[in-house]
C-alpha cells in the first residue's frame, strides 16, 4: 500500500456498559366506565361469516376498562384485534392484557 492511498472503514462496532438510573413507572387511576366504541365495522373471523365489530380508539381506553371480543382497537401506529371469545382489560400502566379462551 502506497502512502497516497485512502483507508476506508467498512464496519465499526462499539459495545458499552454503564449504569443508568432506573426508569420511573407511572400508574393511572382505574375506572369502571365501559369502553365506548367510536365506530362499527364488518369483519370476518371465520370463513364466510361476517359480523359487526366495535372499533375503539386506543387513546380513549383507561385502566379498568374491559373489552369483550370481537373488537378492534386502533391507534396511529398499530391495530389490535380481540377475537371472538377473547376478553381484554386495560391495566394500571395502560397495557392491554388479552385473555385467551
Amino acid at each position: 500500500m502506497a502512502q497516497a492511498e485512502a483507508v476506508e472503514i467498512v464496519n465499526f462496532q462499539v459495545t458499552a456498559i454503564g449504569l443508568i438510573p432506573k426508569p420511573r413507572t407511572r400508574t393511572f387511576d382505574t375506572t369502571d366506565a365501559p369502553a365506548t366504541p367510536q365506530a362499527m365495522r364488518r369483519a370476518c373471523f371465520n370463513a364466510g361469516e361476517a359480523c359487526d365489530v366495535p372499533v375503539l380508539r386506543r387513546d380513549s381506553l383507561q385502566p379498568g376498562m374491559r373489552i369483550a371480543g370481537p373488537a378492534v382497537i386502533e391507534e396511529r401506529t398499530s391495530t389490535s384485534v380481540i377475537y371472538p371469545g377473547q376478553r381484554a382489560a386495560v391495566d394500571a400502566y395502560l397495557n392491554i392484557e388479552v385473555e385467551l379462551p
